[in-house]
């Protein structure tokens, strides 16, 4: 069964399912979802991500690892964990940079949390030549300090639309049509009394995004931290609360309708730090201010560190390697779009860039 018909099946069966059940389905479907059935990721795929448009960004990340572990002089074994690792290109070059420090690599061990068996495959020919564990969860992570990044991961977890009609919440769900065409419909909420009182001030008629799976792994990453100590750093596109539809599909780096051919595109909805940093707090942990990617990376000095990789290029290898460093901090591309947030233990020591 293809997962178009496995969707068309359910609702046929079952009737509507929510757009947080259809991401599950579009994206993780043991075999055919997207994240198991293609490989998206680059520009041959569907959308290309910043460690793939420059070795500037993992590096740069790597050395913030670096700095953060020499200012807490942590002479113990310590987790370097990546979630969503993707091609495995971030934790390659984090490591590649890290590997100059002998004494942070031999004390790190590494782990990447990743279910796609598809995707491991991949990770495991890019990082052949460093030690690596792979695990399916937090849970199977040893209890010591832990370093973890998180680069858009956040946005692809399947993700709850509301919105509130007459001063009623409804559940945005997706049906399926006489002509074969999926399409989204407001079913009543069951949760009326907790909507109303979370979030009872926002504006009717707008869309609420409420990301369960985001806020349960931030939960767990949290308790983990305030066992054991560490730092998890969240890179992704998204802002400090607000509202609105921002599911979107993308295809050959192309933006396309959600509902059209699941399963053959990249499914995102934007991150809610605000989110992120209330659950974080919540289990006492304490979080940074919010930044963009083009201030991270500027008091990283990602611009110096670009000008001594180019000393060595040609001409053509400069331009494209300048484009790519530009699109990485310009604030009309990526640089003001994705957004940076830490969440540490309350009395750690102060973060490198952010405090």
């Amino acid at each position: 069964m293809s997962l178009k018909e496995k969707i068309f099946s359910e609702i046929t069966e079952k009737g509507p399912i929510t757009v947080e059940r259809y991401m599950s389905l579009c994206l993780y479907e043991k075999h055919i979802g997207y994240y198991s059935s293609s490989n998206p990721i680059g520009e041959s795929g569907d959308f290309i991500t910043s460690p793939e448009i420059s070795q500037v960004f993992g590096e740069l990340l790597g050395l913030w690892f670096v700095a953060l572990w020499r200012s807490i002089d942590l002479r113990s074994r310590f987790n370097l964990v990546e979630l969503g690792p993707g091609t495995g290109t971030l934790m390659a070059d984090i490591l590649r940079v890290t590997g100059k420090m002998s004494e942070f690599s031999q004390q790190a061990s590494v782990y990447l949390i990743e279910t796609s068996k598809r995707l491991r495959l991949t990770q495991k020919k890019r990082l052949k030549n460093f030690p690596i564990n792979w695990v399916c969860s937090l849970q199977h992570l040893p209890n010591q300090p832990t370093f973890t990044i998180a680069n858009e991961f956040l946005d692809a977890l399947p993700t709850r639309q509301f919105i509130r009609i007459n001063n009623k919440w409804k559940e945005r769900h997706i049906d399926l049509g006489p002509d074969g065409n999926l399409f989204f419909v407001n079913l009543p909420s069951s949760n009326q009394r907790e909507l109303q009182f979370l979030y009872g001030h926002l504006p009717e008629n707008q869309i609420l995004e409420i990301c369960d799976h985001a806020k349960n792994i931030v939960a767990d990453l949290s308790d983990h931290i305030k066992l054991n100590g560490g730092v998890a750093l969240f890179i992704d596109y998204g802002s400090y609360g607000g509202f609105g539809d921002t599911l979107q599909a993308i295809t050959k780096h192309s933006f396309t309708d959600p509902l059209n051919n699941p399963g053959n595109s990249d499914l995102t909805t934007h991150v809610n730090f605000e989110a992120i940093s209330d659950t974080a707090k919540s289990k006492g942990l304490r979080t940074t201010e919010l930044i963009s990617q083009r201030d991270f990376l500027s008091a990283l000095g990602i611009r110096d560190r670009s000008r001594a990789l180019s000393r060595n290029m040609s001409k053509s290898e400069q331009r494209k390697h300048f484009r790519a460093v530009a699109r990485l901090i310009d604030q009309n591309s990526m640089g003001e779009l994705f957004k940076v947030l830490a969440i540490t233990s309350r009395n750690a020591n102060p973060l490198p860039v952010f405090e």
